[in-house]
């Protein structure tokens, strides 16, 4: 990633060096302290959002995802997430705030290389269209199995123990919980990525298959209980959601939670490339003169 960028004239600084996320000694540490800050920070924003009335189950998940997102563009837009990811790999990547840098870098990328702006819209919307579209796939194949498997009763069950344990009092231990757990799977996610080798959006997509496994065997419940943003925060989160609306429309024929999951994708997408993007190719155009 790092020369093709650099062919097309992007400032350095911007630059995120996938290739040197395997290379440092302390890669795993880092990932593990700012995978738990982020997840940290993230709780404080859940509770917040929990607290001025919207649904946990619903509007609050969405508009979580949303300012996440913005956070995202925000941040990327001065060059501080790419630095972030640089020095913490898969503490900074897993994370879903990490989606809009992504999506910003590879749209400037187009755009400096001369490309017009619908070309670099797909251009900086391929690499999520390939992690979404392959986890919303492999998840809904995994719904329609568990459906087949358990049937109506089987999967109303699995959303009425999901429901009990959304109502977790609140106490100053969720935020050591959220750091923790989110730390470490950030930290596992670094050594996963160091050993299979894998490009970042393939290891983001196999992060939605296992959110969707945890589910489907009704253990994400309990680790979302007990975790909160530390697990709410990451990848792994949307294979949960995606395998919860799709269960809602094969039990009541419900879209709504289809619908806010797309509104929030085209929030993040319009918003990391149009908005965002394009000011942050003019801010890197400024930068060379």
């Amino acid at each position: 990633m790092q020369s093709d960028l650099q062919l097309r004239g992007i400032t350095k600084k911007h630059i995120i060096q996938g290739e040197k996320m395997t290379g440092k000694k302390i890669d795993v540490l880092w990932a593990f302290v700012v995978g738990g800050i982020l997840s940290t920070a993230a709780e404080v924003l859940w509770l917040i959002l929990v607290s001025i009335g919207l649904p946990a189950s619903t509007w609050a998940i969405t508009a979580f995802l949303m300012v996440l997102g913005l956070i995202g563009m925000i941040t990327s837009y001065f060059g501080l997430y790419q630095k972030l990811v640089g020095l913490a790999g898969f503490g900074a990547f897993l994370p879903f705030c990490s989606l809009p840098c992504s999506i910003m870098l590879d749209y400037t990328a187009a755009r400096s290389g001369g490309d017009p702006v619908g070309k670099s819209v797909f251009k900086g919307l391929k690499g999520p269209f390939f992690v979404f579209g392959t986890g919303i796939s492999v998840t809904i194949l995994l719904t329609l199995t568990v459906y087949w498997v358990q049937g109506f009763d089987g999967m109303m069950g699995q959303l009425q123990k999901a429901g009990a344990l959304e109502a977790a009092p609140v106490t100053a231990i969720m935020f050591l919980r959220a750091f923790l757990i989110g730390g470490m799977i950030c930290g596992v996610w670094q050594i996963f990525f160091r050993i299979n080798k894998q490009s970042i959006p393939l290891n983001m997509a196999m992060g939605i298959y296992t959110g969707a496994i945890l589910t489907a065997v009704g253990a994400m419940e309990h680790i979302v209980g007990f975790a909160g943003a530390g697990m709410m925060l990451q990848i792994h989160a949307t294979g949960e959601g995606v395998y919860r609306w799709f269960t809602t429309i094969l039990l009541f024929h419900s879209f709504s939670g289809l619908l806010r999951f797309l509104l929030m994708l085209a929030f993040i997408f319009i918003g990391s490339t149009l908005v965002f993007g394009e000011m942050f190719y003019k801010r890197t155009v400024r930068e060379r003169k």
